[in-house]
């Protein structure tokens, strides 16, 4: 069984199927693309996941920036990112990877694996920031103007993330018997839940 992402561009007009021609843009992309090559031509059965990205406790890169902007009591800038991406429980990951395992109906197929509703960033942000206890507060900042502030402050890749339309449809996988183990709003409540530090609950004692 191989892993590899669905693409490597951080955008794309069109819903992303297993029948389309990967187009890597990263040498990272190249390796997994170079790598489902070679597990097609080793003669052996296998299984070839290109999940889209996954998210869970301890996740790192763009969702860990959002997840520490939504912490703070202050009204984000995202309300006018309308634009779908297509995420991963982890959990959901998992039940993917055991799915390729012991159903014959994975042997030799290639899969996207997603979870099944694309969400907008502002969805996003607004489930983080409730998932915090805090109110969604989303500010409707023009797309360009955020763009702008962000590409000043050294951010321009995370622009290309949070502003682009990158889908990924597990409809394949799904046909053949797959099913999430989780909802995205769950799944994002549990990983917020897990980063939030541990309120102790022993009491402080004084000695006489």
């Amino acid at each position: 069984m191989s892993l590899s992402a669905p693409r490597g561009s951080p955008a794309a007009e069109a819903p992303l199927r297993e029948t389309d021609a990967p187009h890597p843009t990263e040498a990272y992309g190249r390796s997994k693309l170079a790598a489902e090559a070679a597990v097609r031509a080793s003669g052996v059965p296998y299984t070839i996941l290109r999940p889209a990205l996954v998210y869970g406790p301890g996740v790192k890169g763009n969702v860990a920036n959002l997840m520490r902007l939504a912490s703070l009591p202050v009204p984000l800038p995202f309300g006018a990112l309308s634009n779908r991406r297509s995420l991963l429980a982890l959990d959901n990951l998992i039940a993917a990877i055991r799915f390729a395992l012991e159903n014959a109906r994975a042997t030799n197929e290639t899969f996207i694996v997603a979870d099944p509703d694309a969400i907008s960033v502002a969805e996003l942000a607004a489930m983080l920031r409730t998932a915090a206890g805090h109110t969604p507060r989303l500010v409707p900042l023009p797309v360009g103007l955020l763009s702008a502030t962000l590409s000043l402050a050294g951010r321009r890749g995370m622009v290309e993330r949070l502003a682009g339309t990158l889908v990924a449809e597990p409809r394949k996988l799904m046909a053949a018997g797959w099913r999430p183990v989780t909802d995205t709003k769950t799944a994002i409540a549990r990983m917020v839940q897990a980063a939030s530090p541990r309120k102790s609950g022993t009491a402080s004692r004084s000695t006489p």
